[in-house]
């Protein structure tokens, strides 16, 4: 009687402790049996280019039992910042600039990536790697390249001018309207400074030195004038003019050129419109000089599932470079650049070479403090001195360096 007794004992507690586990925190069950985990992922990625994340996932997470949520987060860093440390934040971002990392490994919100998930040998360079490496130590994965190119409306142009000058003579033959793009843009706008010299933070010793600052150097102040002259002297576009505004008189073929990023492939062909994608050309002789950005992938401290979260951004940074490549994104894996359909992409070729040429947006901290300076831009589009709003947009970029310590 007693051993009857204590093996139904047993066989109750093994009952309900089936059913405990079947019910633990209402998890899909994985495929061995074990109670899955729910991540959540936000993303930075255009709203094209969202399916192609959301379908990765969601075999991911079939293959595994796992639950991944995938939405798409509008907001600047700063909110990211807030919603990480009130909890509410992603077990996973996928899609933010590389130039952020900075920011969120002061605030203790990205974990280091694991050395099993660096595999640089796998990757197009070392470079991309280099771009999220913060104080020594990789802190995301590398997901997608980008920098600026020129477009240009095949139709329009018989031939890719290969200099500035020549591509000046040929819009000027044109008329105004000929050669737009967001000029009010610092991510835009800054290439055309760095090509003639100038610069954003000194490197020195492999790091930034915040404290040399070369947005008003000569060469700086010749971009700036170069600018002004696009807008003041040739009146190519207005002042005011926007990305909406560019890229839609480009489409319906008012204009000849068209500065921007691997970002408006889709929409230009969606639109019909005889495009090609060419290096920007040089400017007195010297390759210019873009900035460039790499979009990564990073999980949250605050994730408790850290191993699981680690694992799916392996898997989709990998699973997600076919769909990204064909809506346009320029690929970091070798794997990817090896396939002759991405051989044979102009497009793609096109923005590989400007990147070899390009500067990546320096990875500190300082760099949140120049992007609203550079707004002053604006100022020499109306004809004011470029030099002496240099001055003042250095003024406002030490100042805003001041009040981030």
């Amino acid at each position: 009687m007693i051993k009857k007794k204590i093996f139904a004992t047993m066989m109750v507690g093994i009952v309900m402790s089936s059913l405990f586990m079947g019910c633990s925190g209402g998890k899909d069950k994985s495929v061995s049996g074990k109670a899955g985990k729910e991540l959540t992922i936000w993303t930075k990625l255009p709203e094209l280019e969202v399916p192609v994340l959301e379908e990765a996932a969601k075999k991911w997470g079939d293959e595994t039992g796992n639950k991944v949520k995938v939405v798409r987060d509008d907001g600047d860093y700063k909110a990211f910042l807030q919603a990480a440390n009130s909890s509410q934040g992603p077990d996973i971002y996928f899609g933010s600039p590389h130039n952020q990392l900075a920011a969120y490994e002061e605030a203790g919100l990205v974990t280091e990536v694991a050395e099993k998930y660096v595999k640089e040998d796998e990757y197009i360079n070392k470079g991309v790697w280099d771009a999220v490496t913060v104080n020594g130590k990789k802190y995301a994965m590398p997901i997608s390249i980008e920098t600026t190119a020129l477009y240009y409306n095949k139709d329009l142009v018989k031939e890719v001018p290969k200099t500035m000058d020549e591509l000046l003579k040929m819009a000027s033959a044109k008329g105004e309207g000929s050669f737009q793009f967001n000029i009010n843009d610092p991510y835009t706008n800054l290439g055309f400074l760095l090509t003639n010299g100038g610069y954003v933070f000194a490197q020195k010793d492999g790091k930034y030195d915040i404290n040399d600052i070369g947005i008003n150097n000569a060469g700086s102040v010749k971009g700036l004038q170069t600018l002004q002259n696009l807008v003041v002297k040739e009146k190519f576009m207005p002042l005011d003019i926007t990305l909406d505004i560019a890229v839609t008189n480009f489409k319906e073929g008012k204009s000849m050129f068209y500065i921007s990023g691997p970002w408006d492939i889709q929409q230009l062909k969606d639109s019909k419109v005889n495009f090609g994608i060419a290096e920007i050309p040089s400017i007195d002789g010297k390759p210019y000089k873009a900035l460039s950005g790499i979009q990564c992938g990073f999980v949250s401290t605050k994730s408790k599932s850290q191993d699981e979260a680690w694992e799916c951004l392996s898997y989709l940074t990998k699973e997600t470079q076919q769909g990204l490549y064909e809506k346009g994104k320029t690929p970091v894996f070798k794997s990817m650049m090896d396939k002759q359909e991405v051989k044979d992409n102009e497009n793609v070729t096109a923005f590989l070479n400007a990147s070899k040429n390009s500067e990546p947006m320096p990875n500190i901290k300082a760099m949140d403090a120049v992007w609203e300076p550079m707004k002053n831009v604006q100022r020499i589009l109306q004809g004011e001195d470029p030099q002496k709003v240099a001055d003042e947009i250095l003024s406002g970029i030490k100042k805003g360096i001041e009040l981030q310590n």
